[in-house]
């Protein structure tokens, strides 16, 4: 608080709730911080953006996968390569979650947008980042608890398998598995991912932070899949 108001209101109620929460936010006159995904949906991201320009106030987004100092290597990498080839991607990310997942918002496909939406978008913001905007979407199987699929981007082509069942989880991992491969290189997001949201906030406060139109492409690929989900149940 500066004395005159709120500076900052800091969304993360459950997902569906983000985007009214952060119109209040601006309608207070505060910059918002909010959690994934700021919407479920392109439209309303766009909605959002002119919400934002109508007003004095920013709305940040959290993006702390793009922080990991692999990640940041890797695009460096990726960057500087004079090389026009297409790259391989392999995603395995399983995050156990009790029997608590299905009988709250999480596990309403319409609140949570599904496990694409609750676990995935940190994945899905992280490759088109690193390899442009999805082209195509695949949905291979999904339920309640776990989508196996694949993207076709500008540089890259990805299969991703996202689930919060502990049996997926190999024999050696005890609290989840966080697998993000690249032409055959393993890169491990597990390590220190929880402590990159103080590396976002820190970020923000220095007006360095992570905008609308930054988080637009993992919100239209979530709302992809979810399409393709709706077509193969």
């Amino acid at each position: 608080m500066s004395g005159n108001g709120i500076d900052y209101l800091v969304v993360c109620s459950p997902n569906y709730l983000h985007d009214s929460h952060t119109r209040l936010g601006l309608r207070l006159g505060a910059d918002v911080i909010c959690e994934k995904p700021v919407t479920l949906n392109e439209r309303n991201l766009i909605s959002l953006i002119e919400a934002e320009q109508l007003s004095d106030n920013r709305v940040w987004c959290i993006m702390q996968a793009r922080l990991h100092a692999e990640v940041v290597r890797l695009r460096q990498n990726l960057q500087n390569s004079t090389k026009s080839e297409r790259h391989q991607v392999e995603i395995e990310y399983i995050t156990p979650r009790g029997q608590w997942y299905d009988y709250s918002w999480k596990g309403d496909l319409s609140k949570s947008g599904g496990v694409e939406t609750n676990i995935g978008i940190h994945l899905f913001d992280l490759v088109s980042w690193l390899f442009g905007a999805a082209q195509e979407a695949t949905c291979n199987a999904a339920d309640a608890r776990s989508y196996k699929g694949s993207l076709v981007l500008a540089k890259a082509d990805v299969n991703f398998h996202l689930s919060v069942n502990a049996d997926k989880l190999p024999a050696n991992q005890i609290n989840s598995l966080r697998s993000f491969s690249v032409d055959g290189k393993t890169y491990d997001l597990s390590r220190d991912f929880e402590t990159l949201h103080k590396s976002s906030y820190s970020a923000i406060l220095a007006g360095e932070g992570f905008t609308l139109e930054d988080a637009r492409p993992a919100v239209r690929i979530v709302e992809m899949l979810r399409g393709l989900r709706k077509k193969a149940e």
